[in-house]
């Protein structure tokens, strides 16, 4: 994982669309993996997204990673480590990624991952 450096003008477009697309919940999409998610660990999708958008906003840690498994040409994952939610009393590794598409109508964001980190975030101590 690569740190986001907010002040890069693609990232910060790409950040920019990420924040806009948060706040329309039609416009972000789960894996089947982060309904589980969401389920066991109590998290409703508004606090996610929510949670999301607030990390964004404040230039909190953000790191990138090349997303290879689906898509023919690489695109960029975002990944939060960690991501505070519940005023912080749950940490967790959260993944999305704002797939290519045709027009700006059928953007979306989609959330990858959301689970307790397995590992230590960068920074953290083992």
């Amino acid at each position: 994982m690569k740190p986001i450096d907010y002040l890069d003008k693609e990232l910060a477009e790409l950040i920019a669309k990420a924040i806009d697309l948060l706040q329309w919940p039609h416009h972000c999409r789960f894996t089947g993996r982060v309904k589980e998610d969401l389920i066991k660990l109590k998290i409703q999708n508004g606090e996610l997204l929510d949670s999301m958008r607030s990390h964004l906003k404040a230039r909190l840690p953000l790191y990138s990673q090349p997303q290879t498994m689906s898509e023919l040409e690489p695109i960029v994952g975002f990944v939060f480590c960690p991501l505070c939610i519940k005023g912080g009393e749950l940490q967790v590794y959260c993944k999305f990624t704002i797939p290519n598409v045709a027009s700006e109508k059928e953007e979306y964001l989609l959330i990858c991952s959301c689970h307790r980190p397995e590992f230590p975030c960068p920074g953290e101590k083992k």
